[in-house]
């Protein structure tokens, strides 16, 4: 990478450091002392004392508190919060919803003008965002998708000048969902891209090894701050009791004690800057762990996204087990950096435990009592997204205010602040976060309300100081892309994709590799989402992706074949809610409730009649019961001759319906295709376990309890191996 090195006129007197010029940043490199990065764009300069260097960020020529990088990130946070207007403060607690870069096809404007239309470079930041930036005072994006590393970066340093110019330079501090997986969900999963490829959370539970968490954690940090993302959404400990939750692949299984450990090596990893003193610096990402206190156990897997879910029960009195992970893991680090610097609450109702029929974050005794108190949790809350949006019922994806639905916007932003929360996830909604403010006042006076805000900068500026963003939030295109996607990275993700894989039986793996293939087309029927969004027919062409993946034999039909390879998704329930309550079935064939509650333990709603929400003799199908079908033609079609099943499971499932017809079967979550045939033409042994129980019937999955792991009976396959929890196979038979 070339720079073009440049003396500005107010370093010439400096003798012990060397700046470098990158489009419009200026770098300013000195010995014993950060990176100064700051835009010639913005008007900020640099200020000298005792031979090192300073940004002044208020242009006031004077070195302040909060602008002297020798001191702590909480004094320094202090320093700053006292001299910001209630109007900087109130931005500071918005954090944005996902935004493209470049938006191609939504609606945001550049230049008044769409960007297929405008002319804009990919980079270019929409008018939305520069009039949140100067005139709201927005410092937190959620970035989703990317065009490439460099339109992340070119659109960061764009960012960061535009912030840098406001009365005072507060830094962006940008977040990410997860975004290492071959998953792409519009709600929450970012979807990868030009980046290393890991398998999801629960695939990685899958390896039985907290270590490797660890190693995710520090590759994932390398690649973010490569992106210009400094906080990660995640991650997701909640306990993965309830098979039927819509969230349960972002999981990491249902045992709290493997939980608790991921959660403690992957936060560490992800926060610390090695050989730094205080554990945080330029190579830190902030872990924003969720849900707290435990957002797993919603009654019938029913997804607190929807009015419909709202509600987490507790019928096994296991509340205080979902906290473990938080408490033992990442509020327990054993790094210098000590506990996950930011939290954020679900949405549910912990139905039965505080008495207040609140959403999490309204809860005062869920967030003030059992977070900040008992636990001594003085960082940031963010509130999970869209909770002062308005609900337009049960069955819709719109706001979440649960137990606020008929408060105004203005008041729900006022309880969750004096709930303890100090930022509001995917809310650019200023005037009514003002209104809220103003309210406050009306209610316990001016001294209360900016108190209580000044104390939220405090803890949002704290995380901005230790990742080093004030000193320097500008990236270089070249050192980027050299980071993103490296070659041992993507290695590291690869490796962890095949010791993610669980055989759960084996009658005929490896195959020979001289063995001629039949591997069907998986065919997706056009369905209405999770999300209210219809999709369209989606045929996954597997023959063409194995057959451009190695030099085995595929067949265009199975009488060529020695052996058929079958790739299917585990059944795939919707949302429970199709104007009414009705089942979540975990099996591909229509399915009738005769076992579930007579009565829902919750319920209650604006637009509800009645608050039972039983669903008991009412019957549901999932929308891929033809991976069933499937399964069934292709045994027909290749005899006697061996069939290897692959599953892509996001929830336990009931296997009885498609064991008896394979041969083999591995379960796999979001790998890529080569991983999968080094396992089939055994190159890879399976070392892979079940992170969570496979049910034998849908009748143990109702009788189950939301809250409790390891309560269901579980399937026997026609071998005798049980598919419990930390079941697998590897060449040998059951792993021990």
């Amino acid at each position: 990478m070339r720079y073009i090195v440049s003396i500005l006129s107010f370093l010439l007197c400096i003798s012990c450091s060397r700046t470098l010029e990158y489009g419009d940043v200026v770098f300013v490199h000195q010995h014993g002392g950060p990176v100064i990065g700051v835009s010639r764009l913005s008007g900020v300069t640099v200020l000298t004392e005792e031979g090192k260097e300073f940004k002044d960020a208020d242009r006031d020529g004077t070195l302040d508190e909060f602008e002297d990088w020798r001191l702590s990130p909480e004094r320094r946070a202090q320093d700053l919060a006292e001299c910001l207007t209630v109007e900087e403060m109130v931005g500071l607690a918005l954090h944005s919803p996902q935004q493209q870069i470049p938006y191609k096809k939504n609606k945001p404007m550049y230049s008044g003008l769409p960007y297929s239309e405008s002319g804009a470079e990919p980079w270019t930041l929409t008018d939305v965002q520069k009039e949140c930036i100067v005139k709201h005072h927005v410092r937190h994006f959620l970035i989703k998708t990317v065009e490439s590393v460099e339109a992340a970066v070119k659109w960061n340093n764009a960012a960061q000048a535009l912030a840098e110019s406001g009365r005072v330079a507060i830094p962006l501090n940008n977040s990410s969902d997860p975004r290492h997986s071959l998953r792409a969900d519009p709600e929450f999963t970012a979807g990868g891209g030009d980046i290393s490829m890991w398998p999801e959370a629960l695939g990685l539970a899958a390896t039985f090894d907290a270590e490797l968490q660890r190693q995710y954690g520090e590759i994932v940090a390398k690649e973010l701050r490569a992106l210009g993302m400094t906080t990660f959404l995640g991650p997701q400990i909640d306990m993965g009791t309830e098979p039927r939750w819509f969230r349960y692949s972002c999981c990491m299984g249902e045992s709290p004690e493997f939980i608790t450990a991921a959660a403690r090596e992957f936060c560490d990893a992800l926060q610390t800057t090695p050989e730094s003193m205080t554990g945080w610096g330029s190579e830190s990402v902030i872990a924003m762990a969720k849900h707290w206190p435990g957002g797993g156990s919603c009654e019938a897997g029913r997804d607190a996204h929807y009015g419909s879910g709202k509600y987490a029960v507790y019928p096994g009195g296991n509340f205080e087990l979902g906290k473990r992970p938080f408490r033992d893991g990442a509020l327990n680090l054993p790094g210098k950096t000590e506990k996950a610097a930011a939290i954020m609450p679900y949405y549910s109702i912990s139905y039965g435990v505080t008495g207040n029929n609140l959403g999490q974050a309204f809860d005062k005794e869920i967030i003030t009592a059992q977070l900040r108190d008992s636990l001594g949790y003085d960082e940031l809350v963010c509130t999970d997204w869209m909770i002062t949006d308005d609900y337009k019922g049960p069955g819709v994806h719109y706001g979440k205010p649960w137990g606020m639905e008929e408060n105004t916007k203005a008041e729900r932003f006022l309880q969750a602040w004096t709930a303890g929360c100090d930022q509001f996830g995917g809310n650019l909604d200023y005037a009514s976060a003002m209104e809220g403010y103003r309210l406050g006042v009306a209610r316990f006076g001016e001294d209360f309300m900016t108190g209580l805000l000044r104390k939220s900068s405090e803890r949002i500026l704290r995380n901005m100081f230790r990742v080093g963003l004030f000193e320097n939030p500008y990236l270089v295109v070249e050192e980027s892309e050299a980071i993103v996607a490296r070659e041992d990275f993507c290695k590291a993700g690869y490796e962890a994709q095949l010791r993610s894989i669980v055989m759960l039986k084996n009658g005929c793996l490896p195959l020979s590799k001289d063995m001629k293939l039949y591997v069907p087309d998986q065919i997706i029927p056009a369905h209405m989402s999770y999300w209210n969004r219809m999709s369209g027919p989606d045929t996954l062409r597997h023959s063409r992706a194995v057959r451009s993946g190695g030099d085995f034999c595929v067949t265009e039909t199975p009488a060529e074949a020695d052996a058929a390879l079958v790739f299917i998704n585990a059944p795939m329930p919707l949302k429970g809610y199709d104007d009414g309550y009705v089942p979540k079935p975990l099996q591909y064939s229509p399915y009738t409730a005769d076992h579930a509650r007579s009565c829902s333990i919750a319920g209650g709603d604006p637009y509800e009649r009645t608050s039972d929400r039983s669903y008991v003799g009412k019957s549901a199908q999932v929308y891929n019961s033809c991976d069933l079908e499937l399964v069934r033609r292709v045994r027909e079609e290749i005899g006697d001759r061996p069939l290897v099943l692959v599953v892509q499971y996001e929830n336990p499932f009931v296997p009885s319906e498609i064991e008896p017809y394979a041969d083999a079967i591995l379960l796999v979550s979001f790998v890529q295709h080569p991983a999968v045939m080094e396992v089939v033409m055994g190159d890879f042994e399976p070392e892979g376990k079940l992170p969570c129980q496979l049910p034998a019937d849908m009748k143990t999955v109702e009788q189950q309890f939301e809250d409790t792991p390891f309560d269901m009976d579980c399937h026997v396959d026609e071998n005798g191996n049980r598919y419990d929890y930390s079941f697998g196979l590897n060449w040998k038979g059951v792993i021990k």
